[in-house]
């Protein structure tokens, strides 16, 4: 029992970290392996990097919602949404006042460049149909 215990604390001695080296992981050193929990699973790229690139997934083909439900996946692993809800719960006044703000921005500038684009389309189909009845001139 003794040499049990023993070998025990040498091997937790042994992986017991210090502040420059990384800590290292062991079946034996039940120490480490309670306290190093990770709330949530960091998605991390595969190795072939034409599969996916960080939090992106190409389209292949004719299936977009085969790539959106990857891309999903991958937001759920990553618990995207749970930080933001945390971060927007926790925040202060003056940090909620900012993206309030920012949204309003940004909800705003995309109406006019919708509106600028409605223009060159009908702009763009004004030309054609001109074209197509001026010809002759």
């Amino acid at each position: 029992m003794l040499s049990g215990l023993s070998r025990l604390s040498a091997t937790l001695s042994a992986s017991t970290p210090s502040a420059f080296t990384p800590a290292s992981f062991s079946f034996n050193s039940t120490l480490w392996s309670y306290q190093q929990v990770r709330p949530y699973r960091p998605h991390t790229p595969p190795q072939h990097p034409e599969k996916s690139f960080g939090r992106s997934v190409p389209v292949r083909g004719y299936s977009p919602a085969f790539a959106y439900f990857q891309l999903k996946d991958i937001l759920v692993q990553s618990k995207v949404r749970e930080t933001v809800r945390y971060q927007e719960w926790h925040e202060s006044n003056p940090e909620k006042r900012r993206r309030k703000r920012k949204q309003a921005d940004w909800r705003s500038y995309m109406e006019f460049v919708k509106k600028q684009v409605i223009l060159a389309k009908d702009l763009a189909k004004r030309e054609k149909l001109e074209r197509e009845n001026y010809r002759d001139i």
